[in-house]
This record gives C-alpha cells, structure tokens and sequence, in this order.
C-alpha cells in the first residue's frame, strides 16, 4: 500500500503547495519505493511484483488524472524512470549465487597468507571490499603485494566476473572498454573502498541469502531502464537507442526553464 499512499499525499501536496497555480514552474518529485522492496522479497517473475506492478500503474494513472484536473493537460511534463534494474531470478535462470560476506572472507585469508594473523578487511558490500585502517597503514611494498592476493582469491570464487582495485579503474572512463569502462563510471576515487567486484553475468553477488536481486552489477539487466518524458508541445513516438541517464537531468532543467547543474555535459532529450 506504500505507492497508494506516496500517490495521495503527492495529490494533496497540487493543492496544499499549490502547484500550478501561476506561471513560474513547479518541480514535484515522487518516489517510488515499494515496487524496489517487492522485487528483492518475491523476485523478478512473482505474482507479487507483478500484482505490485499493475497496482503502481493505476496510481501512476491517478496521479496524472489528478494533475489534468489541477494543472490541465498540455501544461505541465513528467518525466517517469527507474534508478536500476535487476537481476532475473535466481530460481528460473539456476544461477550462481555468491554472499558479499564470503568476498570478504576471501579477501581477508588472501591477505593474512600474505601479511600474516591481523584485521586486513574492514567490510564489504555487494560493490566491493573496504579495506581496514590496518592494511592501509602499511608500507606500499607490502600492501600492493596483499592487495593483489585478495584480487586474485576472489577472481577465483564461483560467480565472480570481475574484481579491480578502485585505484586503479577511477579515471580516463572514455579510454576504457567493456565491463572496465562500466565499473569506472561506479567508482569515486578515495571513496569507494578498496576493491570494485562484480557478478558474472547471471550470477548474483548479495548480503543476503533470501533476496532476490542487488544492486549496482554493469550487466545490461541491472543498467538498462525505461525512460518516458511527456511535455507539451511533444507529439508521442518510441526511441529505440540507448541514452545515457546523465541526460535526465538537463531535460528537466529544460522543461522547467533553468539551467542544467554545473556538472551536467550531457544534452537534453528534447533538443
């Protein structure tokens, strides 16, 4: 029920924000959660997410059946998308399944081969392994030698597909290929831990035995999402293409009259 209620109170906020009301552009953002929630407890394919799924699309109706009675229609645009995709399910297509948890302990005994008893890993998530205050205290000599002992333990791992040293994939994203150039566009230099790790394709990298799906593997089912822009003025029609979502952004600024963040390089969808 959490999408009906996101829907009434979105409702409520047209007349208690009074959005629309004069001619300066009103930016109203509503996200949903719960379809997110339901994909990861019942899987891809369930009679859940699919009964969520029909449930969502007739609030999504009510909300633009509101904005025609409140805004009118030809006066104002949306923009509906999803921030990933997921993994199909683990039961249908046998896949691999492989716990963040047994990443991290990998990469833990690779390093004690290497530098001996102590707390080498300070934890790890489905994006990779973060190392200890330990590991990075030590000299580079040593360090580099355990770091590429944990990169090759979990290279070794059932389901693995791809492991790199943060370090070393952040940076020159457009001189890169394949899966190389997909996980530098995920890393952030000084902050995205030690390690980068993805699934193989087919394959799940999760903390959690139960779910369904993670987040954030460079496989095209986890990257590749619906994009819909309706705007006055904007006579319907379907592109095919594959578009970046850093275009997003620009578009909304456009639609609302301001400029693009400083940050946005990407051209808008309706130029």
């Amino acid at each position: 029920m959490a999408s009906t209620l996101l829907v009434d109170a979105a409702i409520a906020a047209l007349d208690g924000a009074r959005l629309g009301d004069d001619d300066v552009p009103d930016l109203l953002a509503v996200t949903f959660s719960a379809h997110d929630y339901a994909g990861h407890a019942w899987c891809q394919e369930s009679w859940e997410r699919v009964d969520h799924l029909l449930r969502l699309d007739r609030d999504v109706g009510r909300l633009l059946d509101a904005l025609d009675r409140h805004v009118g229609r030809e006066r104002y645009a949306v923009v509906l998308t999803s921030d990933h995709g997921s993994t199909p399910s683990i039961a249908l297509s046998g896949a691999t399944l492989v716990l963040a948890d047994d990443v991290g302990k990998a990469a833990a005994a690779a390093a004690e081969r290497v530098l001996g008893p102590g707390r080498w890993v300070a934890g790890t998530t489905v994006l990779g392994v973060t190392a200890s205050p330990e590991l990075d205290a030590l000299e580079p000599e040593r360090r580099d030698r355990a770091i590429t002992a944990m990169v090759e333990a979990i290279a070794a791992l059932p389901g693995i597909g791809f492991v790199a040293r943060s370090d070393r994939l952040a940076g020159r994203c457009d001189e890169r290929s394949g899966v190389e150039a997909l996980a530098c566009r995920s890393v952030l230099a000084g902050r995205s831990g030690l390690l980068y790790v993805a699934a193989a394709p087919g394959a799940l990298l999760n903390d959690d035995p139960s779910e369904c799906t993670a987040h954030g593997s460079p496989h095209v089912y986890d990257r590749e999402v619906p994009l819909v822009v309706v705007a006055p003025g904007t006579a319907a029609r379907e592109v095919s293409e594959e578009v970046s979502m850093l275009r997003v952004a620009p578009t909304i600024a456009a639609l609302l009259g301001v400029a693009p963040p400083a940050a946005a390089t990407e051209r808008g969808l309706l130029q």
